[in-house]
């Protein structure tokens, strides 16, 4: 067989044996290798080598061993059986032969073996040799002898096949194969063919050489001319080609038609749309009509058309919708708003159709879907065919409303155009708001690998956007709620993040209108919401968690420290609570590291100066301090010692007298002897008078020993009784003392150390037995001495006891005590005890319900006790339903009688029917009701004591029907108080109270809500003032029953207090009304329960705790004069001013400058109320009132100039609480003041060294009053003040343009005074427009308003990009960058007519250059006007110099493919003239 090359490659003859083909080398295997060709540099192989043959006229035998020349040579070992390859880069490679074969080695396998050594990874391997002959298969092993073989017999003659590897031309015939039959020509030789090879093609002749116009041609060449005429030659034939490739025919571009088809040729069109094979030229003839908006973008998916023919269907029917606006004769702007109108629908329909493919999620199939709709809206974005500002705008609203379930999918898509939001400054602030609402909504799910998955994600992107885009995070009015998530997206220690951080929160700080000092602003606000948790806390069980949540509020500790130990002991907070939480937060953090000792003695001293401090409360803490080991009273006397106190001949209310007084007011237990000695010598040298603590506490000891007999001990026994009475005065060291003693006695007496028949478990005495009597008696004792650790101690010893009534009275008194001993920490050890006691002693059937009622109301106010509680209350209903079951048998007609006649044995035979198991209907409940009730009436004026055994009967009677007696009784009661025949409130509803008929709450509801329906005022203030009095503890203290009744009742009225303010405030207003009422002695009661000292209390507490307390206060106050002269008095008795008795009144100024230095963190809500009552008098009482309030306002604007600096947390206060009218007049003064001290500049170049401005530190003060302000006036200032601010800005832009322009030659050669003048008069400049950038930013509440003129708005924006411009204001970087913040911040309240307004202004000033100018005031739509034309295509060069580029608009929609069926020589939608296109040679 004889292979042969292309036609026209020559080739060299090859050696060949008598049979025809190659003669094989030598010592090689009797196969063909291939390799691949040698690497000639700048030169092209055109034959390639298929056997191993001889070059060129060698010929001859080979050698043994033929070595290739070239890069690479090979031998073959076969001894080691490998191919060993040397090459220059790697010496030898190893080829085993077991790739090889038996047969022997591939072409491609040396091929990639070459390559793979000696080639990089990058380059890619060498393509196949064509026309490789294949390698043979290999020749079986020989069998042994004799092995028969079963072998095929051939019975098809052979036949011979062409080659796989044969190319083939397009009829499928193999070329250059010609099978050897010895007649071809290449068979034949001849003495041409011998010499020089076989050709296919015949060479030419030397006349076909030399015919043509190579003859005429050299003749002209030989000369010396030859050149240059070969050169016009040339030139000549490419001007010719030129002007005859041109295209300059017309423009005949239109978009295709549409036709009218039906359903089936329509979706025949659509399918033929969906296969690519069908050309678009072929489609273009009959696109339908009715596909268009989204219907258009549904078919497309539903049919899988590809994404640039389904862009180019929209593109056709778009270009047919919008010349179809031009067609009806419309003018210009008509056609160009009817375009406007049409894209703002067209994307519309796309936002439908991208909103649907999103929601599709989940659905089957979804996947494919979701990436197809997302690629189509992304291809149709891409080619400009949407309203982008709408379609991002769109996008980022749906993210930022997206639930969890569509968050993925749509930060999908928002991922798709990152590029294009963040490179426009008001996409880019909208797109970073979103992203941080969403990871705040995901950073609350704590639950779902999606939402942890997609918390992520968004933390890189706020990673990547802080770090890029800084100025994106400039939302002032949301960044206190996101900037702790955004501080929580860095994970790492990145110092550069940090500092980023702080930048954008210094930034954001600006654009709020405050100072330089609004760090140390919000340091003392959040003072103030620390104050805040701690009055409104509920839970302190968990301390950890609560100084966590303190020091997020507050990150100083010594500030935090402080603070606590000023909560814990001002006189504007009630409750002994306060005391224990705040020891166990000092505790914590003193194991923590913090130092207390110097902290407490700061606080001390401080705190002996002022009034304003509770002295027993701060002795009872500095106690408990001692006692929990936190603070050292070693070092409090030598600090004594230090400070030279004296205790002889000092006032009793001196700062001295209270240092001493403490030391009188310790526990002595745990001291050192040395301590106790210096204590002693010490009040003995300062003459402190010092009772005898030793004869006092055994007197006390013997006193208590004889009257509770668990505390007798064999030293007391038999000393005569001498009870002290008066507990509550001792001495605090001798209270903490006998405590002590106390919880020893008790903690001995259930050891089981005395005696010996004791059965001890869990180290307590069962058989430990206590009367109820002495345990009512101990906890009176300890409760007067107010040590309720010690009390805490005792029940938690006491809780073993398996004695139910003790238990119960246990139950009882941790339920009434629940908050402070939660406070100390022993209320869920105690609950849990009790409720493990309680199972082991009671059963079901014994259950009894007023323990499991105190354990609910317990576990109420602990947390993580809701199962336990859930328990309990099933337990209440399996009493409820016995009580039910029980009763069953109907009342007889003969008891009946009983009850109407009312005989003397009546509560014998009541009691003894309704324990017997009877059932009442609900007339019989009615008439028992009405007879009970009258005779506990007469038995209550009556003063008779089987009132009690009456109380008892009815809670009886109301186990029947608990819903028609709690009617009846409201109705019985309400009856009494209009009535007004009935004993003292107290003595009537405390009893009911306690014994479970009434309850409380909805008696106090019930009541209130009905004191506007009396018609009668006089009963209306009557019913009121009773009411009121019901939360005098005192009276109820008062009440004649048991000691648990007291509890119980008191136990109701904090529970109301606490949950009820609104009800407290209402009954409050009442009591003032009534103390200005016509009927004298209704207003002398009304006056004397005001300022009783419970009412002062309470009043405090409320106004302390409920916000809305001073408004509804301040309401009723401005009604009459004497109200608020009452109001005045009682507010300087709350606020410690002066006694109630002393009462003087004053100027107004006085007042009102006493009452502003006065203020602290504690009573600023009683300072407002006082604040806002003299300010808003009743306008009859006042001859001029507009006068009066010009006044007050003048002293506020003056004493906030002054002293707002050092107090800003306290004027925040104040001046966010005024009243609307003072409100409006200080804010007006505030604006006028500012406004007229700001710098008047001069619109002239010369210098002056009078500097004309006034104090900028005054200015501070000013807009800090004006932000606080504002928090009250959302509305105010007027317009007309915003377009004062703008014409001030522009004054000074004028004046420092002109300044910018003149400095360099003015100020030439002037004296070295004259250029520091100069110098501070720039400076105090820079500052004035920083006070101007503040005004305008603490107004932006007014700019936002949609109503506000965009004129005025555009003014300032434009002033403010002009002053950005300047070269001294771009010297200053800081008010630079506080100038493109403005700018950028208030750009976004742009209209899309202001933007483009601000746009061509800024053009014609040749500011567009800035790019943070750009930046700032361009949008997504704006696009620059990149393509211009100057005249007709044809035009010559010199002519359209010389004329004026103008814009040419660019019809994105007709950028169609294949518009047309045929092809035309200019058929597109840019005529090809404009560009000189010229024709293509095929």
């Amino acid at each position: 067989m004889t292979t042969h090359y292309d036609a026209g490659n020559s080739r060299p003859p090859a050696r060949t044996t008598p049979t025809g083909t190659a003669r094989q080398l030598s010592g090689v295997p009797p196969q063909i290798f291939s390799l691949p060709p040698r690497s000639v540099p700048h030169q092209t192989t055109t034959s390639s080598i298929s056997t191993f043959s001889t070059t060129r006229d060698t010929f001859g035998p080979a050698p043994k061993r033929q070595k290739i020349h070239g890069e690479y040579a090979y031998t073959i070992n076969p001894v080691d059986s490998h191919i060993k390859l040397e090459s220059p880069s790697n010496p030898f490679l190893d080829i085993p032969l077991s790739e090889v074969g038996v047969v022997g080695l591939s072409t491609q396998t040396i091929s990639n073996r070459i390559t793979s050594a000696t080639t990089p990874l990058s380059v890619p391997p060498s393509p196949t040799r064509p026309l490789l002959l294949p390698l043979r298969k290999p020749r079986a092993a020989r069998l042994p002898l004799g092995t028969s073989v079963n072998e095929e017999v051939q019975t098809k003659p052979y036949a011979l096949e062409i080659p796989e590897i044969a190319p083939q031309y397009q009829n499928h015939t193999a070329a250059d194969f010609f099978p050897w039959l010895g007649t071809h020509q290449e068979d034949t030789l001849g003495e041409i063919s011998t010499k020089n090879g076989f050709y296919d093609r015949t060479p030419a002749t030397p006349l076909e050489y030399n015919s043509g116009a190579r003859s005429t041609i050299w003749t002209n060449l030989k000369h010396k001319s030859g050149l240059q005429i070969l050169s016009s030659l040339f030139v000549s034939v490419l001007d010719r080609r030129q002007t005859s490739g041109m295209v300059t025919a017309k423009c005949t571009f239109k978009p295709p038609p549409r036709v009218t088809l039906t359903d089936a040729k329509r979706e025949s069109w659509l399918r033929d749309l969906a296969s690519p094979t069908i050309p678009l030229r072929r489609l273009s003839r009959t696109i339908p009509h009715g596909i268009r908006g989204k219907s258009l973008l549904d078919h497309c998916l539903a049919k899988n058309i590809p994404v640039w023919r389904a862009v180019w269907l929209a593109k056709c029917v778009g270009a047919n919708e919008i010349r179809a606006f031009k067609r009806k004769g419309t003018s210009g702007a008509f056609a160009t708003g009817g375009e406007s109108k049409w894209i703002r629908e067209w994307t519309t329909n796309v936002e439908q159709f991208l909103e649907a493919t999103v929601r599709s999620c989940g659905s089957p199939g979804w996947q494919l879907d979701v990436t197809y709709g997302l690629q189509l809206v992304k291809h149709i974005y891409s080619e400009h065919l949407l309203n982008k500002e709408h379609y991002l705008d769109w996008i980022i609203t749906s993210f930022h409303d997206s639930d969890l379930n569509l968050l993925p999918s749509w930060f999908l898509v928002l991922q798709g155009h990152f590029d294009a939001v963040t490179h426009q400054i008001p996409l880019g602030r909208r797109l970073v708001k979103a992203l941080l609402e969403q990871l705040y909504k995901t950073s609350n799910v704590k639950t779902g690998e999606i939402c942890t998955s997609i918390s992520m994600e968004l933390s890189t992107s706020l990673r990547s956007l802080v770090l890029s885009y800084p100025s994106y995070f400039l939302i002032p009015d949301n960044w206190a709620k996101y900037e702790p998530i955004l501080r929580a997206c860095n994970r790492s220690s990145d110092i550069r993040w940090t500092s980023r951080i702080e930048q954008i929160k210094t930034r954001n700080f600006r654009l709020l209108g405050k100072s330089g000092d609004a760090l140390r602003d919000s340091r003392t606000t959040s003072r103030q919401r620390f104050i805040d948790l701690l009055d409104t806390l509920q839970i302190a069980s968990d301390i950890r968690l609560l100084s966590r949540k303190s020091l997020d509020t507050l990150e100083d500790r010594t500030l935090l420290a402080y603070t606590v130990l000023e909560w814990s002991t001002t006189r504007y907070r009630d409750g002994l609570r306060r005391t224990y939480i705040a020891l166990r937060l000092l505790r914590f953090w003193n194991q923590a590291g913090l130092d207390l000792d110097p902290l407490v003695l700061q606080f001390l001293g401080h705190a002996s100066s002022t009034a304003a401090v509770d002295r027993k409360a701060i002795y009872r803490l500095i106690a408990e301090m001692i006692r929990a080991g936190i603070f050292s009273i070693g070092k409090y006397l030598q600090w004594l010692i230090a400070g030279g106190s004296r205790g002889e001949h000092v006032d009793a209310d001196s700062a001295d007298a209270f240092k001493l007084e403490l030391l009188n007011n310790i526990p002595l237990c745990d001291l050192p002897l040395h301590v106790l000695n210096l204590r002693r010598i010490f009040m003995t040298a300062n003459r402190v008078p010092c009772p005898n603590d030793f004869s006092n506490e055994e007197a006390v000891k013997q006193s208590l020993g004889t009257q509770i007999s668990i505390l007798k001990s064999d030293c007391i026994q038999g000393q005569k009784n001498n009870m002290i009475k008066d507990l509550a005065g001792l001495s605090g060291t001798i209270k903490y003392s006998i405590s002590r003693w106390i919880r020893d006695r008790i903690a001995h007496e259930c050891s089981g150390i005395k005696g010996t028949g004791s059965k001890i478990v869990d180290g307590h005495c069962l058989e430990v037995t206590i009367s109820l009597a002495d345990f009512y008696a101990l906890r009176d004792v300890l409760e007067t001495l107010e040590d309720f650790p010690m009390l805490a101690d005792v029940l938690i010893l006491l809780s073993a006891s398996d004695e139910k009534p003790l238990l119960e009275a246990i139950a009882e008194t941790l339920d009434h005590h629940v908050e402070v001993f939660r406070a100390i920490g022993a209320a869920e050890e105690l609950f849990h005890k009790l409720i493990s006691r309680i199972k082991g002693i009671y059963t079901r059937n014994q259950s009894d319900k007023s323990v499991l009622l105190s354990l609910v109301n317990i576990g109420e106010n602990l947390p993580n006790s809701g199962a336990m509680v859930l328990k309990l209350m099933q337990e209440i209903g399996v009493c409820d339903s016995k009580t039910a079951a029980a009763a069953c048998s109907p009342i007889s007609d003969t008891m009946t009688d009983a009850v109407q006649s009312g005989n003397s044995n009546f509560l014998e035979e009541m009691e003894a029917m309704l324990s017997g198991g009877i059932s009442l209907d609900k007339q019989t409940l009615h008439g028992i009701f009405a007879t009970i009730s009258e005779m506990l009436r007469i038995a209550w004026f009556d003063d008779d004591p089987i009132k009690c055994r009456f109380i008892e009967v009815l809670v009886q009677l109301r186990s029947f029907n608990n819903g028609d007696f709690d009617c009846l009784m409201l109705v019985w009661l309400q009856q009494l108080l209009c009535l007004g025949i009935h004993p003292p409130l107290v003595e009537l509803i405390s009893p009911l109270v306690c014994a479970g008929v009434l309850d409380f709450q909805i008696f106090i509801h019930h009541f209130v809500s009905n004191l506007n329906n009396e018609v009668n005022e006089k009963d209306c203030h009557r019913i009121s003032l009773d009411l009121f009095s019901l939360f005098d503890r005192i009276s109820a203290r008062n009440d004649r029953g048991r000691s648990e009744r007291t509890h119980k009742y008191s136990k109701g009225l904090r529970n109301f207090l606490r949950t009820n303010p609104d009800i407290i405030v209402t009954l409050i207003c009442r009591c003032f009304k009534a103390s200005a009422a016509d009927d004298a002695v209704v207003q002398d009661r009304a006056r004397t329960l005001i300022m009783s000292s419970f009412c002062l209390s309470i009043i405090q507490e409320v106004i302390i705790r409920y916000k809305p307390a001073v408004s509804s206060l301040e309401q009723v106050f401005s009604t009459d004069l004497g109200l608020c002269n009452l109001a005045h008095r009682m507010l300087d008795c709350l606020l410690c001013l002066m006694p109630s008795s002393l009462w003087v009144p004053a100027t107004i100024s006085q007042e009102i400058r006493t009452l502003l230095r006065f203020a602290n963190d504690f009573n600023i809500r009683l300072c407002q109320l006082k604040l806002n009552i003299m300010l808003d008098v009743p306008q009859d009482h006042i001859h001029d009132s507009n006068t009066f309030r010009e006044e007050c306002t003048a002293i506020l604007v003056e004493e906030a100039t002054s002293t707002f600096k050092s107090r800003p947390g306290i004027w925040l206060s104040f001046l966010s609480s005024l009243p609307q009218l003072n409100a409006e007049m200080f804010h007006a003064r505030c604006m006028l003041t500012l406004l007229a001290t700001t710098p008047k500049c001069a619109l002239k170049t010369s210098t002056s060294v009078h500097s004309p401005f006034t104090s900028v530190d005054d200015a501070d003060a000013l807009l800090a009053s004006i932000a606080a302000v504002k928090i009250r006036l959302p509305s105010i200032p007027s317009i007309e003040s915003i377009a004062t601010i703008a014409s001030k800005i522009n004054q000074v832009q004028s004046y420092i343009q002109l300044r910018d322009r003149g400095v360099g030659s003015h100020y030439e050669g002037v004296d070295y005074i004259k250029r520091v003048c100069h110098r501070v008069e720039q400076d105090n400049l820079f500052k004035w427009i920083d006070v101007l950038l503040r005004l305008l930013t603490i107004h932006q509440s007014i700019i936002r308003n949609i109503r506000f003129p965009q004129e005025t708005l555009c003014r300032v924006l434009l002033s403010l990009g002009l002053l950005a411009t300047t070269s001294n204001l771009k010297a200053n970087s800081l008010l630079s960058n506080t100038v493109l913040d403005a700018i950028a911040f208030f750009s976004g309240f742009l209209s899309s007519e202001s933007r483009s307004y601000c746009i061509a202004v800024l053009g014609d000033q040749q500011l567009l250059y800035d790019s943070h100018i750009k930046n700032l005031f361009m949008s997504a739509d704006d696009e620059i006007d990149w393509l211009h034309i100057t005249g007709p295509g044809n035009m010559s060069t010199s002519l359209a110099e010389n004329l004026t580029p103008i814009p040419f608009p660019f019809r994105r929609w007709e950028m169609v493919q294949d518009a047309t069926p045929t092809i035309g020589e200019n058929d597109t939608s840019l005529s090809l003239t404009f560009f000189g296109a010229r024709k293509a040679v095929l």
